[in-house]
């Protein structure tokens, strides 16, 4: 399998700690991937992680996802989405969402967590790519939300 990377930061086989290991012992066996803190400003409404950092899964069957919403400034009871989406190929623009964390100002507490089991033979299965997407819900500029992306996957 080739290395993967996931804004520079993606660390195979390693850090297996810093995921909570699931209950089932087939998932627990797998390798562990991370990413560590992003920080995204609100620039646009929606921002999809770069292309060239996109997480190649081809080799496996499941894997369990977790994300933290670490930390956030947004307008007053606004919120931002983040999107964890599959699909067969980067350059598509059909990519569906298998996970999705949702942070309101004022209303939830950081660190935010979310888990998301996706397999390949799921309603939404597991594709070969995996990409976070961050959607904005107002546009004021000085927004941003940090989260970081964790993974233990299993052949």
């Amino acid at each position: 399998m080739r290395a993967n990377s996931l804004v520079g930061t993606l660390v195979p086989g390693a850090l297996l700690a810093a995921v909570p290991i699931p209950t089932d012992p087939a998932i627990a066996a797998g390798e562990a991937f991370e990413q560590a803190s992003v920080t995204v400003t609100r620039s646009d409404a929606s921002h999809d992680q770069p292309a060239v950092d996109v997480w190649d899964l081809l080799a496996f069957r499941q894997c369990h996802l977790k994300l933290i919403v670490e930390n956030a400034r947004l307008d007053a009871a606004a919120s931002v989405k983040v999107l964890l989406q599959t699909n067969t190929a980067i350059e598509r623009s059909d990519w569906r969402t298998v996970g999705e964390a949702r942070f309101v100002q004022g209303v939830n507490a950081t660190p935010l967590v979310f888990y998301s089991d996706v397999r390949t033979e799921a309603e939404v299965p597991l594709l070969r790519h995996v990409r976070w997407s961050v959607l904005f819900e107002t546009d004021t500029p000085s927004q941003f939300v940090t989260f970081a992306i964790s993974a233990v996957c299993r052949e």
